[in-house]
C-alpha cells in the first residue's frame, strides 16, 4: 500500500512565528515517521532560498522576478497571501489524501470553497483565542472532516455549540525543551552579554506587536511597580517587532508612559548576527558589536535562533503573558521551558496555560469587540503590580523552586513528540479516497429556468451546472444566498448592490476554474509554473 499524501498549509517553516515553529515541529516528524509523503504550502515564502527540508515545498508568495502582473494578481485579493491563490494548483499537483492548516479561520476559510474539495480529506486545528465565535467561522469548521485545537477550551466551546462540528481533541502547541532550558553558565555573564545589570528585576514578555497585545498596559504597570517597589532597577523587557503593520506605535507609548529609561527590547544585527538588549535606538541603529548601522528590532522574517532567545528568556525574573485573547500564546511555554514563572491573564487559552504551569493569573473584565463579535478581556492591571511586586520580595530559596516548578511542568504538559503522535492517530484512522482519476464534471449547457427564488437560482447552478453540490454548505455560497435576499454586499466599508447577475458572474469564474483545473487533471494542458518545481 503507498503512503498516504499529507499537504500542510501554513507558514513558512523557516518563519520566526508561531505558526512557522508549529509547522516546521510537526512536519520534521511527519516525515521522521516515513509512513507519508508531506509536501508544504509555503505562506510568506517568495522562493529566495532553496528548501532545507526533506519534504516538498510550494512557495506562496510570487518570485522576486516574476513579471507584474503576477505580483499584480497576488495583490488583488486579501487571502492570497495565505495560499488561495496557489491552493488548487498545489493540491491538483501534489494530489494529497488529506490537507491540514492549523492557522485562523481567515487563513484558512477559502479552502472550504475548492471545488476539488471531494478529492481530500480536510483535517483544520483553527485558533479559537475567544468566545463566541462568529457564525459564518462555524459553518466553515462544521465542514471539515476533522477538527483539533489548540487547548482543550477550545475543544470543549466547540463541541458545545452544534453546528456538527467533528471536533476532536487538542494538539496543543509546544515547546523543544531541549533547547528553551535554563542557562548552564551563570545569570551574572548572560546578563553582562546582553548589557543588563546583574541584580536588576526584568518582567519579561515576548510577542508580535500586535492589536491585540497590550503592550500599553505591560509600561503603565512596570511603571506603577518602579514607584511603589522604590526600585529603579526594575526593567520591562519587550522582546517585539518595529514597525509593525497595524502594530502599536512604540515611539508615542514610551514618550506617553515616560518609559524610555525602563523598557529594554531586543536588538538583532543583521551584519555579525549577535542579538542584545538596549533602550529605545529607533527601529534601526548601530551595533556595538560591529559597529555597523545593520540593528533592527527582530521580526519574523529576521529574528533569533532558538539559542538566543533561550538567552533571552533567561534573563528574565517573570514572563508577563498579557493579552485581550491567545489561541496558545507560545512564548508562556518558552519562557516556563527556561525556568521562568509566568504570569497570565486568566482567560482563553492564557488561562488554561497558566493553570498547566502552576502560574499566577490576572482577572479581568470582558468587551465585545465590535470588529469579531467576540469577548475580549481587559486584566485588572493593579492585580498585575501586586503579582509582580510579591515575586519581587520572595526568597531567594524560593524563586529557586519557582523556577524549577516552571520547567518540570512544562516537561509534565508540553510535547511536540505528543502533538505529532496525536496527529498520526488522526491521520491513520482517516481512509484513502483515491478519487484522482476521477473526472472533475461540468455542465455549463445545464438549463437554469426564470422564476426561481435565489436559493433556487444559486443551487440550481451550484448543483447542476458547476457540478459541486458540496459547495452549497460553504460559507461563501451561503453568504451569497443572504446577499441576494439582501440585495447587497459589504466590502469592509463599501456597501455595494448585489443582484443574481453579480451572483451569476461570480459562479461562471467559479465554473471555469473547475473546467481549468480538469484540463490539467486530464493531462490536456501542462502547467509549468515554477513554483511547482521549486527545491525539486
Amino acid at each position: 500500500m503507498r503512503k498516504k499524501r499529507i499537504l500542510m498549509v501554513g507558514e513558512n517553516h523557516i518563519a520566526k512565528s508561531g505558526f512557522g515553529l508549529y509547522t516546521r515541529e510537526i512536519l520534521s516528524r511527519l516525515h521522521k515517521c516515513d509512513k507519508y509523503e508531506i509536501a508544504e504550502l509555503s505562506c510568506f515564502n517568495s522562493g529566495a532560498h532553496a528548501p532545507q527540508v526533506p519534504w516538498k515545498v510550494y512557495p506562496v508568495m510570487p518570485f522576486q522576478d516574476d513579471p507584474p502582473e503576477v505580483h499584480q494578481k497576488f495583490g488583488a485579493d486579501g487571502e492570497n497571501v495565505f495560499g488561495k491563490w496557489r491552493f488548487d494548483q498545489v493540491v491538483l499537483h501534489f494530489k494529497p489524501d488529506i490537507v491540514f492548516d492549523i492557522r485562523d479561520f481567515w487563513m484558512l476559510a477559502y479552502q472550504e470553497n475548492s471545488v476539488l474539495r471531494p478529492y481530500f480529506h480536510w483535517v483544520i486545528a483553527p485558533t479559537v483565542d475567544s468566545i463566541p465565535q462568529q457564525l459564518n467561522w462555524l459553518q466553515t469548521f462544521g465542514s471539515a472532516d476533522v477538527v483539533l485545537a489548540h487547548t482543550d477550551w477550545a475543544i470543549d466551546y466547540m463541541k458545545s455549540v452544534g453546528h456538527n462540528i467533528n471536533a476532536i481533541k487538542s494538539v496543543s502547541d509546544s515547546v523543544d525543551t531541549d533547547v528553551f532550558k535554563p542557562i548552564n553558565f551563570s545569570l551574572t555573564l548572560n546578563r553582562a552579554q546582553h548589557f543588563i545589570p546583574e541584580n536588576a528585576f526584568i518582567i519579561g514578555a515576548v510577542m508580535r506587536n500586535q492589536k491585540r497585545k497590550l503592550i500599553p498596559n505591560l509600561m503603565g504597570i512596570v511603571k506603577n511597580v518602579r514607584t511603589l517597589s522604590k526600585r529603579t532597577d526594575a526593567y520591562l523587557y519587550l522582546h517585539t517587532s518595529y514597525p509593525e503593520k497595524a502594530g502599536w506605535d512604540i515611539p508615542s507609548l514610551l514618550q506617553e508612559y515616560d518609559a524610555y529609561n525602563f523598557t529594554l527590547f531586543t536588538y538583532y544585527c543583521q551584519a555579525c548576527k549577535k542579538a542584545y538588549a538596549s533602550h529605545w535606538k529607533g527601529p534601526k541603529t548601530v551595533c556595538p558589536f560591529c559597529s555597523q548601522k545593520s540593528s533592527n528590532l527582530p521580526s519574523v522574517v529576521h529574528g533569533l535562533t532558538d539559542s538566543q532567545l533561550k538567552n533571552v528568556y533567561n534573563l528574565f525574573d517573570i514572563y508577563l503573558q498579557y493579552a485581550i485573547c491567545e489561541g496558545l500564546g507560545i512564548p508562556q511555554l518558552e519562557a516556563a521551558s527556561c525556568g521562568v514563572p509566568i504570569c497570565s491573564v486568566d482567560y482563553s487559552a492564557m488561562s488554561e496555560v497558566s493553570t498547566k504551569l502552576d502560574g499566577e493569573k490576572v482577572s479581568y473584565a470582558l468587551f465585545k469587540e465590535m470588529e469579531t463579535g467576540a469577548f475580549r478581556a481587559i486584566p485588572n492591571d493593579s492585580e498585575a503590580v501586586q503579582i509582580i511586586l510579591r515575586h519581587m520580595s520572595t526568597s531567594k530559596e524560593t524563586n529557586i523552586k519557582r523556577k524549577k516548578n516552571a520547567r518540570n511542568k512544562i516537561l509534565e504538559h508540553y510535547s511536540w513528540d505528543k502533538t505529532a503522535d496525536t496527529y498520526m492517530e488522526i491521520f491513520d484512522s482517516l481512509p484513502f479516497k483515491d478519487m484522482w482519476d476521477t473526472p472533475l464534471e461540468i455542465n455549463p449547457a445545464a438549463p437554469v429556468p426564470q422564476g426561481l427564488s435565489n436559493r433556487e437560482f444559486v443551487s440550481t447552478i451550484v448543483t447542476d451546472v458547476i457540478k459541486s453540490p458540496h459547495l452549497l454548505r460553504t460559507t461563501y455560497i451561503q453568504n451569497m444566498i443572504r446577499c441576494l435576499d439582501e440585495g447587497y454586499l459589504q466590502n469592509g466599508n463599501n456597501i455595494v448592490t448585489f443582484t443574481k447577475e453579480t451572483a451569476k458572474k461570480n459562479l461562471e469564474g467559479l465554473l471555469n476554474h473547475k473546467a481549468t483545473l480538469e484540463q490539467l487533471r486530464s493531462g490536456k494542458a501542462l502547467d509549468n509554473s515554477r513554483f511547482l518545481k521549486y527545491g525539486t
